[in-house]
């Protein structure tokens, strides 16, 4: 399978933090053809290969962000708590879909632009603030609504011109499908280690799935596969990568030098095309909680730039999930870092 048919399985599928079953049973689906697989009680998929006495943990999270029903009125308007870094700038005139007692779309109430205030006038409500409109009356949207259902933001998956695909949840599909194209490569291959392949959840709401999940595997050495910034207009350039550049190598404090240090050796002797993504503090990562984990897992991150992050028109290119995942079988036939 090519990487935008992997992602656009796994970005069909709905899957909030703490709600990822869809998704996660999508990607287990896709990574059992290559190896073993399970479910923990947590939700995260683990599958695992190869052999030997050097473990390595390859990780991306497979939730995404969304919102949670907190009130239906007495008109059937829906209000809703974030789930995650919902970006609220996006959120007015929005289709959302709400997964109830069964999948209800909804639009995100917004008024018309002639009975607003002057725009120096207008504020941006709190995602608590906003109001979704289903159609329906108070009470059968009572009944159909329980409190705290998920609500996912609707999109319908687009190619765009020069190998780009849009949609919602790319944030971190993109990581999982490189995970499953890095799968289906060492596959085919005779490993000297032993490798675990990791779609943990609830990320987006505090890196949840990697504490309980990296504790488990006790690997000695990790990658988190997550995505960043592409640069686009406004943004701060040295904060952001490029598309169709590679995957942005991090370094950071809580990084380890080694694994870093390796990742760019191994894309420049492999002329894989590469960028480095330098953070002061921590990553925001699921990174941050591996490589703390038990005594300390040397833990690198590996990002793949993405546009519009946390919205619903999240847009990647499909040559930077395929150089991601050369980039980690690369790793992995070396046996990691080999200095760690």
């Amino acid at each position: 399978m090519t990487a935008f048919e992997i992602l656009d399985i796994l970005c069909r599928q709905d899957g909030i933090s703490g709600t990822e079953t869809s998704a996660a049973a999508a990607a287990c689906k896709l990574l059992s053809q290559f190896c073993e697989c399970q479910t923990d009680d947590m939700g995260n998929v683990i599958g695992t290969m190869g052999s030997g006495e050097r473990h390595i943990l390859l990780d991306a999270h497979i939730d995404q962000i969304g919102m949670r029903v907190t009130q239906v009125d007495k008109n059937g308007f829906v209000r809703v708590g974030s789930c995650g870094g919902v970006d609220v700038r996006t959120l007015p005139g929005a289709q959302v879909t709400i997964h109830g007692n069964q999948n209800i779309e909804g639009i995100v109430c917004c008024q018309p632009p002639h009975l607003k205030k002057l725009a120096s006038q207008d504020t941006l409500p709190a995602v608590d603030e906003i109001y979704i409109d289903t159609g329906l009356s108070g009470e059968k949207a009572q009944s159909l609504i329980p409190l705290g259902c998920p609500v996912s933001l609707f999109s319908k998956p687009i190619k765009l011109m020069n190998d780009l695909y849009c949609s919602k949840s790319v944030d971190n599909r993109a990581g999982v499908a490189a995970l499953i194209l890095c799968a289906q490569a060492l596959s085919q291959q005779q490993l000297n280690c032993k490798v675990s392949f990791l779609f943990s959840c609830q990320e987006e709401t505090g890196e949840r799935g990697a504490k309980v999940s990296a504790f488990c595997v006790d690997a000695q050495q990790a990658i988190a596969v997550d995505v960043s910034f592409d640069c686009t207009p406004g943004c701060t350039e040295q904060k952001c990568g490029h598309m169709e550049k590679g995957p942005m190598i991090g370094i950071s404090p809580v990084l380890a030098t080694c694994i870093s240090d390796t990742l760019i050796n191994l894309a420049k002797s492999n002329s894989i095309g590469y960028q480095t993504e330098v953070m002061g503090e921590g990553t925001g990562t699921n990174a941050d909680v591996i490589a703390v984990t038990r005594g300390g897992i040397k833990c690198g991150l590996v990002s793949i730039p993405i546009k519009y992050m946390h919205t619903g028109v999240e847009v990647v290119c499909e040559s930077d999930i395929i150089n991601t995942a050369k980039l980690l079988e690369q790793f992995v036939e070396n046996g990691g870092a080999c200095n760690a």
